[in-house]
């Protein structure tokens, strides 16, 4: 499952995700691998929005089976970001395996490491790049109107 925060994390996006973890959860019984991309240009997250990512991460404790978060950019403001994230995920002391990375390509790596050989990696980045794409189209389509 992928998540993709563009300019912020916020509580109405948890809920989002939630709603999609839980029915993609339905259909893949044994677990899910999770993949949040964190874009340049997100702000870090409000104190309320870091207390729901730390309780979705906890409330799926046996259905992860993985867990990625990639930060894309670099220098200070993202050093921040990844920090951020860091401390969320020692906070809540994840029982799954959840590393921090800079680029899609690199988590992807990481995910299609995993010991059921069930994430392809390069299938992954694009359909990373592909939901980005759909997200971007249908936002046009929406300001257009």
């Amino acid at each position: 499952m992928g998540v993709v925060f563009k300019k912020e994390t916020t509580i109405a996006a948890m809920d989002k995700v939630e709603a999609v973890f839980k029915e993609q959860l339905s259909r893949y019984q044994t677990g899910l691998y999770l993949m949040t991309v964190i874009e340049e240009g997100a702000s870090l997250p409000p104190f309320e929005a870091r207390e729901a990512v730390a309780i979705f991460l906890r409330s799926a404790a046996g259905k992860i089976r993985m867990s990625a978060v990639v930060h894309e950019g670099s220098g200070f403001r993202a050093a921040a970001v990844r920090s951020v994230v860091t401390g969320l995920s020692m906070l809540v002391r994840l029982p799954y395996p959840h590393e921090i990375f800079a680029t899609v390509e690199q988590a992807a790596k990481w995910l299609g490491s995993t010991q059921f050989k069930d994430v392809d990696a390069d299938y992954t980045v694009l359909a990373v790049s592909h939901a980005r794409r759909t997200a971007e189209s249908s936002q046009l389509k929406f300001k257009g109107r």
